[in-house]
């Protein structure tokens, strides 16, 4: 849970206006990051729960007395670059708060080539100290704020203790004295008052009313103890926040020089409390005639009992209104009655919507393709590639949608003893499509995604990725590597982590943005070809090529392949969006090999890299365990029990797995299943077959063929599905050719199976990137940004393979 929305779930209701404003804080730090980058002014002013706070100036900065300037003037400010170096400030016009600051040099952090733009930076850059005094006078002056709640709150509940006391003390007083003032039936002398009052029947109304207030007071008190502390953890988070974006490192030195000196945070004030609470303690012991430890219980109880319900009460409102503000749709009233009004966007859905119902109908139910189950599987494939590509429906809706069509359309088959194909009941159907999604490949990509968690959350991806200056090509290059050691379906989540503070500081439909998200999402498809353990075609692919081809020889072809599509991508994305050349954020600037001498390894990042080599080691030599664990999807098991078993990634880590992402690759692994049961991608293979038979000698025509069709096939079935069902028939097929070369055929048919890239459902990768979504909720990129570029890039890899992995895959001798 974000600390932002944990404050506002732990804080007493009543009191919710009065802690640190977290939320605007962490506001101000992307504000600043923004300045501080070239990309946007200081405003003005910024208001910071009710403080007002204006930028700073030179005279501002100077004027002593307050905790910023004591310490700007005294600590050392690090981690500027460049222009933002310490010691220059931004000069502000006499008598205003937020002037044009005056011109002065421009030091662009990194250009991305002489492809961009150069008129990046629109406004001077800010300097660290600038940074600094301005985040820490909005801090300072918001715990200002804090404090002077802080004060009247336990002045106020420390009088109502006092007065509690006293109250008690007189209820007591008059009760002995009622007791001792009535004489003993049948003598004079009056009775001995008893050891304790409040155990008698006249005090039991007033034992009630006190105990009630003693439990009020305890509860208020204890809140305001955890008042401080909340505010304390907030304060901690919201300068290692500032650290981390802006590149300045204040965090320990502001805090031990002027936060730990600031009301409520001291020791003695905790110290104050909590000895209020002792005294309250034992006045409700004596009132209740009970062991203190027994009272001290039973009020956390009751402590207890009334935090869980005001913390549900807050949680549901936050709920509630969140539901509230996503559900809002235009309407318009037609006397009594009130009508939606479907939006242009809502039209089109509905076009789309008809069109797909449309085309399905004319196949299904039809004998035009040689069988029943084959036209119906054709209007299965149709039906949910246009839902697909018009995003009429969630892209995992349209997936869940997959199974019900393939049982109620009766397209699974399975072959008798006979030779003849019998179709599958709907019973055995379900049993079959069902087994079929949750196959180890899904356990292979929960593994993948346990890895990427683990890596980023302990910031070791941090450590071993590294951002150079040309961000867009080295997010490429990085994507790449990093999916020949972790597979394709890790890698690019372990790299949007890393690109995220880049991310956040564009606008929405920013063109740098989408070219960021689609090169690494195009440059991970590619990375799946570059190593046998990239991605599940290329595990099937080393189960068909007889001999198995080494690691080496892999290499040969696929490195130089990646490589000249990985710049050919990066000069296509150039062109496409032309993005403009962004400066580099400083939260980007530790990353590399410098981040690990900062940051040494602790035990537990060592346990996670040891658990992360043993998993890819294992599934490097997964072929070689087949006869104990069946498949290398069984491997991902061992990440996932070691990493959630110690506790270094817990449920929310689970649940924060993209689950969207799993269920189209459940939906593709179905759809595939359904194509190769009912006969119909066979058929289409078989008719290649003979084509590339006619063709005669030679292997650079069939290779092209192979390479077109597969890229065709895979960009609109899963990647690995299209290896199953085409890696066998193109073995087939070379064996046929005038000069047989069935492992050339293979391996380049294996490493086009990667190529289809023009959908989001083409690939875990393409997955991923159309599930990212700015800080607004808008995706940053869209199907029709993927088509544009993916056709583009899947000819180019057409053509890559076709010049330089053509002249490799002869000179590595496969056969």
């Amino acid at each position: 849970m974000k600390f932002s929305h944990s404050i506002q779930l732990n804080a007493a209701p009543d009191w919710q206006d009065h802690y640190l404003a977290y939320a605007q804080l962490k506001k101000l730090v992307y504000v600043i990051e923004k300045a501080k980058l070239g990309l946007a002014p200081l405003p003005p002013t910024f208001t910071v729960g009710n403080t007002v706070v204006f930028p700073a100036s030179a005279e501002d900065a100077d004027t002593p007395g307050s905790a910023a300037h004591a310490f700007t003037a005294s600590a050392h400010v690090g981690g500027g670059t460049g222009g933002n170096g310490g010691g220059h400030r931004r000069q502000l016009t006499s008598g205003s708060t937020g002037g044009a600051p005056e011109p002065r040099a421009l030091e662009a952090s990194w250009t991305e080539s002489n492809f961009e733009s150069t008129n990046a930076l629109m406004h001077p850059p800010i300097s660290d100290e600038e940074a600094c005094y301005f985040f820490t006078a909005a801090l300072m002056g918001n715990l200002e704020v804090v404090a002077q709640f802080y004060e009247n709150k336990s002045a106020e509940l420390l009088d109502q203790l006092e007065a509690l006391k006293q109250r008690i003390g007189e209820a007591e007083a008059q009760a002995k004295a009622a007791l001792t003032s009535i004489p003993i039936a049948g003598s004079t002398r009056a009775p001995d008052a008893p050891d304790n009052v409040w155990n008698t029947a006249s005090m039991r109304a007033a034992r009630v009313l006190f105990s009630k207030q003693c439990t009020s007071l305890f509860i208020y008190l204890s809140e305001l103890k955890d008042y401080i502390d909340l505010n304390k953890t907030g304060v901690v988070k919201i300068l290692k926040k500032f650290d981390k974006v802006t590149g300045c490192q204040i965090r320990n030195a502001f805090f031990d020089t002027v936060v730990s000196k600031q009301t409520p945070f001291p020791h003695e004030y905790k110290h104050q409390l909590e000895a209020a609470i002792t005294e309250l303690v034992g006045l409700a012991s004596h009132i209740t005639d009970h062991d203190p430890d027994v009272t001290r219980n039973l009020l956390a109880h009751q402590l207890r009992d009334t935090v869980v319900w005001d913390r549900n009460t807050v949680w549901r409102e936050m709920v509630q209104k969140e539901r509230s503000a996503g559900n809002e749709v235009d309407v318009v009233s037609l006397g009594s009655l009130t009508v939606p009004l479907p939006s242009r966007a809502g039209w089109s859905r509905v076009f789309f919507t008809l069109l797909a119902i449309t085309l399905f109908s004319v196949f299904a139910g039809r004998d035009w393709l040689g069988g029943r189950e084959q036209s119906n599987c054709m209007a299965l494939l149709i039906f949910v590639i246009i839902l697909w590509t018009t995003e009429v429906f969630p892209l995992f809706v349209t997936g869940m949608l997959v199974p019900f069509l393939v049982v109620t359309l009766g397209v699974l088959r399975e072959k008798q003893d006979d030779g003849a194909f019998r179709r599958l009941g709907s019973a055995e159907a379900a049993k079959a499509v069902t087994g079929y999604m949750f196959s180890p490949t899904i356990f292979l990509l929960l593994g993948s995604f346990s890895l990427a968690s683990a890596l980023s959350k302990h910031n070791i991806a941090k450590g071993i990725t590294s951002i150079g200056k040309l961000v867009l090509l080295s997010a490429i290059f990085m994507t790449t590597i990093a999916s020949m050691f972790i597979s394709n379906v890790a890698a690019p989540v372990v790299v949007f982590g890393v690109v995220t503070p880049i991310l956040r500081n564009l606008p929405s439909h920013s063109p740098y943005a989408k070219a960021l998200v689609i090169g690494v999402a195009l440059a991970a498809n590619v990375g799946g070809m570059a190593s046998p353990i990239a991605s599940p075609q290329n595990i099937i692919a080393m189960s068909i090529l007889n001999p198995t081809p080494s690691w080496s020889q892999w290499f040969l072809i696929a490195v130089p392949l990646f490589v000249v599509f990985d710049l050919l991508l990066w000069v296509l994305l150039l062109l496409v969006f032309k993005p403009q050349n962004v400066p580099m954020p400083p939260e980007l600037l530790g990353t590399g090999k410098s981040y690990f001498r900062e940051h040494p390894l602790d035990f537990q990042q060592c346990f996670i890299i040891f658990i992360s080599l043993l998993t890819i080691a294992l599934w490097c030599v997964s072929r070689l365990l087949t006869p104990w664990i069946g498949d290398m999807g069984m491997i991902a098991v061992l990440p996932l029990v070691a990493f959630f078993g110690t506790g270094i990634l817990n449920k929310n880590d689970f649940n924060n797995f993209l689950w969207t992402v799993i269920m189209l690759a459940m939906a593709g692994i179905a759809l595939g299943h359904a194509v190769e049961s009912s006969g119909l991608l066979i058929a289409f293979s078989t008719h290649v077959g003979d084509l590339l038979h006619r063709m005669g000698h030679g292997l650079y025509w069939p290779m092209l063929l192979c390479a077109v069709i597969t890229t065709v096939v895979t960009t609109f079935v899963s990647h690995s599905v299209g290896a199953v069902i085409l890696l066998p028939v193109v073995a087939q097929v070379g064996l046929t050719l005038a000069d047989p070369q069935p492992n050339a055929l293979v391996m380049a048919t294996a490493l086009m199976c990667s190529a289809g890239m023009a959908l989001p459902v083409s690939s875990f990768p393409n997955m991923n990137a159309i599930a990212l979504e700015d800080p607004t909720g808008t995706p940053w990129v869209t199907v029709q940004d993927f088509v544009r570029v993916g056709c583009y890039a899947s000819v180019i890899a057409v053509g890559a393979l076709m010049s330089v992995g053509y002249l490799f895959i002869g000179v590595a001798r496969l056969d």
